[in-house]
């Protein structure tokens, strides 16, 4: 939503879903969690026609286990949205896909709802 807020169109240019995703699986790998909460499990997912990525489809995602939600809300909050979105939108606007002022706006919008570090 911040993104949306701030006047960036949401299209095949912003996703940031992608950048989410590899890095929680990143995480959740490293972790090991298959081990706490159970198998991820992979399943097409299927962009618009519209979008160039829709050359590629299917792309294969995970599904994670329900219980793993508040490790994933945690984790989001306190190491995506710090360390993982600011370099997403650092990249973004490198490769003009937002100006750096959209990402300063951005990032100023979603800064108060970020938990303080532990």
């Amino acid at each position: 939503m911040p993104l949306i807020t701030q006047g960036v169109q949401a299209d095949h240019n912003t996703i940031p879903d992608i950048s989410l995703g590899m890095a929680w699986g990143k995480h959740w790998v490293e972790r090991g969690y298959d081990n706490d909460y159970g198998p991820r499990v992979s399943y097409p997912q299927s962009y618009p026609p519209t979008f160039p990525q829709a050359r590629s489809n299917p792309q294969w995602e995970f599904c994670y286990p329900q219980e793993a939600l508040g490790v994933f809300r945690r984790w989001l909050q306190t190491v995506y949205l710090k360390d993982g979105f600011p370099k997403y939108l650092s990249n973004q606007a490198a490769q003009g896909k937002i100006t750096t002022t959209v990402a300063e706006a951005v990032l100023s919008a979603i800064n108060p709802a970020l938990p303080p570090p532990r």
